[in-house]
């Protein structure tokens, strides 16, 4: 079964109540995943560097566009059932309910959250009081579409000059609050602000958006 791993703590408290229902994916491979992921990529990317580093101009038609823009396939289809699950990286199988970092407890000692900086800092002997499994439970995925992300820059009448965040999408009835509170965040400020953090959007980023319906915890 395919798993769908989850880190982003903005979005821990929908993840738990299970009101989130969509998450947004990049649509890209990283140069550091060619190789893994799409070697005929890695190849394309390789004939680019060393085009560039000889100056020799590569026609359009000599690099599969697609492949030259390292896009990244939907991991996840229709009709798929996927196991959700918290760090999949960690070993660790109990995380804080409050920052989604381990737990961890001593001998004759309570459970307690192993990040310094959270707000929990007492703990508890009831692990179920302060911690969530990192297997969160399975989904069916329900609908899969693109999003284009991209932050431009304009300026006021007055000369103040500030970031905005645009966005294309592949279908006319999403709306971006929506699309932010069904992903688990309060708003789509918050969510742009995340994705440009984390992705840079001062360039356009192309993402896929998954839909899913949480299954019985007994399915």
């Amino acid at each position: 079964m395919k798993q769908m791993n989850n880190t982003c703590v903005e979005v821990l408290p929908a993840l738990l109540a299970r009101t989130k229902t969509k998450t947004i994916r990049k649509a890209w491979y990283e140069e550091n995943d060619l190789i893994k992921y799409c070697p005929a990529c890695y190849e394309d990317s390789e004939k680019i560097r060393l085009a560039n580093d000889e100056g020799i101009p590569i026609k359009n038609d000599e690099i599969p566009f697609k492949r030259h823009k390292h896009d990244k396939p939907p991991k996840y289809q229709v009709g798929d059932i996927v196991e959700m699950v918290w760090d999949s990286d960690s070993d660790c199988e109990d995380f804080c309910n409050l920052c989604g970092s381990e737990i961890v407890s001593g001998h004759y000692l309570p459970y307690v959250c192993k990040n310094d900086n959270c707000e929990d800092t007492q703990g508890s002997f009831n692990l179920n009081k302060i911690a969530f499994n990192k297997n969160l439970g399975k989904v069916r995925i329900t609908e899969v579409f693109e999003v284009k992300f991209m932050k431009v820059a304009y300026q006021h009448p007055w000369g103040k000059f500030e970031w905005d965040t645009t966005w294309t999408k592949s279908r006319d009835n999403e709306n971006i609050e929506s699309l932010a509170k069904q992903n688990g965040f309060k708003s789509a400020e918050d969510m742009f602000a995340y994705f440009d953090e984390n992705y840079d959007l001062s360039t356009p980023k192309k993402f896929h958006v998954y839909r899913w319906g949480w299954l019985k915890l007994h399915a």
